[in-house]
C-alpha cells in the first residue's frame, strides 16, 4: 500500500455495531506486514466491527476495488469449532476403535 494514503484517518470508516461510526485517533502503516493499525478506538464486548477503506492505493497507484473495500469482524466463539471439528473427530475415533476391535490384529 501507499504509506501516505494508508495513514490518513479520513480513508477509514469504522462502525461498531454496523451503523454506529467510531473515529480512530491514529493510523500507523507497517510496511513489513503491509497492514495499518487503527488505534484509539473502544468497542462494546462481543459487538461486530466493520471497517471500510477508501482512497487507499497500492504503490503503483491502483485503488482498492469497491467490491472488496470492507470487512466485518465478529467475536470468535469456541463452541462452533468444537461442533465443527471436535464432534466429527470424536465420532471418527470411536468408529475406528469399534472397527479395530472387530479385527484380529
Amino acid at each position: 500500500m501507499n504509506p501516505a494514503g494508508a495513514e490518513r484517518l479520513e480513508n477509514y470508516t469504522v462502525e461498531s455495531p454496523p451503523g454506529t461510526i467510531r473515529s480512530p485517533k491514529t493510523a500507523a502503516y507497517n510496511a513489513a506486514n503491509h497492514a495499518t493499525l487503527l488505534s484509539g478506538l473502544s468497542f462494546e464486548p462481543g459487538a461486530p466491527v466493520k471497517v471500510t477503506v477508501k482512497q487507499v492505493t497500492d504503490t503503483g497507484g491502483a485503488k482498492i476495488n469497491a467490491r472488496h473495500n470492507s470487512a466485518t469482524f465478529r467475536e470468535i466463539r469456541n463452541w462452533r469449532y468444537l461442533v465443527g471439528f471436535g464432534v466429527p473427530s470424536l465420532l471418527f475415533a470411536g468408529l475406528g476403535v469399534v472397527w479395530f476391535s472387530w479385527k484380529d490384529l
